[in-house]
């Protein structure tokens, strides 16, 4: 795979990406090529030294700027190793340029990373790469088979999943704070698919306050990153008392002692992962709605002790029927 460009080039050789070739146009001086040229030089990456008429030949675009590596093919990661914090999950994203500033989205907001499923959607190609600006070089991204067994992997990793659509809940009056996050972006003009929307713990809009009813992919990533990150602060406040993964957190030990079990019979009973209940009992995480159900029959927790909001609460029950 090429890349070019100064950033994408330049962020690639700090990622420590196998590097073939590195062309780098005869003639540049500024400080910003030296940086470059001395970095791939400490990696003892091979560095060739050719006329702009040999780069615009290698160049896809004619937007070099000087400099062309050629790149082992973009690695992807697993899905269990981007869950946590907060992660995009993309629905049919088609266009390499829509991808490339997702995953500039992602990786400034920072992401755990971006899942994209294997069909009926973009790979990370050279123009992706490009258009990150040099983030897909830091960006984990999962090629799954299936976009709806990872929003079910997803949730028994213990991370909320919100579809964004024009028809949801504002997103800047959601509480997304004291808890991961997974956004599920849709496609152009199709927006998130009616199946995988069902699958979701709930359904987030970004207001409009325009004629146009919509926003393009990466630019409704970008603000939903944004809500994200500011939400803890919106709701830190005076006077909030304690978050509802602090809540649980009590009523959860105190269903523990008085039933007399340890977090490992627990996992062993529920199929439950440990390190999720530790997360649990710390308050750092609030179970989702199905991994409630296998505790409440365990532990006799009742639904009136759930330490959610009702509508949050009853729009759970009404996805899982």
């Amino acid at each position: 795979m090429k890349i070019e460009g100064k950033n994408a080039v330049a962020e690639a050789i700090k990622s420590g990406a196998t590097i073939d070739r590195l062309i780098v146009q005869k003639g540049l001086s500024d400080s910003a090529s030296n940086g470059i040229i001395t970095d791939a030089k400490n990696r003892g990456i091979k560095i060739f030294f050719r006329d702009k008429e040999a780069l615009d030949r290698e160049s896809s675009n004619g937007r070099h700027q000087g400099f062309v590596a050629d790149v082992t093919d973009f690695g992807y990661a697993e899905l269990k190793d981007i869950l946590g914090g907060l992660v995009f999950i993309l629905d049919g994203i088609e266009d390499p340029h829509n991808l490339g500033s997702i995953l500039r989205v992602a990786e400034c907001s920072g992401a755990s990373g971006v899942v994209i499923p294997r069909h009926r959607s973009v790979s990370v190609t050279e123009t992706v790469v490009k258009v990150s600006a040099g983030a897909a070089a830091h960006v984990k991204v999962a090629k799954v088979t299936n976009v709806n067994d990872a929003i079910d992997a997803c949730k028994e990793a213990g991370v909320w999943v919100y579809a964004l659509d024009t028809d949801g809940d504002n997103i800047f009056e959601a509480d997304l704070s004291d808890r991961a996050v997974a956004f599920v972006v849709g496609g152009e003009g199709k927006g998130v698919t009616p199946l995988t929307r069902k699958k979701c713990d709930g359904v987030l809009s970004i207001p409009m306050y325009g004629k146009v009813g919509s926003l393009n992919a990466s630019v409704a990533t970008g603000v939903a990153a944004w809500a994200f990150r500011s939400s803890g602060k919106r709701k830190s406040g005076g006077g909030q008392g304690k978050s509802k993964g602090k809540q649980f957190r009590d009523i959860f030990s105190e269903a523990r002692n008085k039933a007399g079990i340890s977090l490992a019979d627990i996992a062993e009973l529920t199929k439950i992962k440990i390190e999720t209940l530790f997360r649990y009992d710390a308050g750092e995480r609030m179970p989702t709605y199905r991994a409630y159900l296998k505790l409440a029959g365990l532990l006799d927790i009742g639904e009136n002790e759930y330490a959610m909001s009702r509508l949050e609460f009853d729009r759970r029950k009404v996805v899982k029927k």
